[in-house]
């Protein structure tokens, strides 16, 4: 059950990341022209580490889901 743990720990802290990127893209004033680039990058980051948890929760399931039919 480790695995679902650390999964949804990642799942907190890229949603956290993402949440944090999208809230300085947001206070950036619409007059300037651009956005701090390290605040998109950030943004996909924590896309990109919410989807890669999700699929570790996704995997582990499956596991256990087959471990428990053949023990059945």
């Amino acid at each position: 059950m480790q695995v679902l743990a650390n999964g949804i720990t990642g799942i907190q802290r890229g949603l956290a990341t993402t949440r944090s990127a999208a809230t300085e893209i947001a206070q950036t004033p619409i007059q300037e022209k651009s956005v701090d680039a390290s605040a998109l990058t950030d943004l996909k980051q924590g896309t990109t580490q919410v989807q890669a948890n999700a699929k570790s929760i996704t995997a582990a399931d499956a596991t256990i889901g087959s471990l428990l039919d053949i023990m059945a």
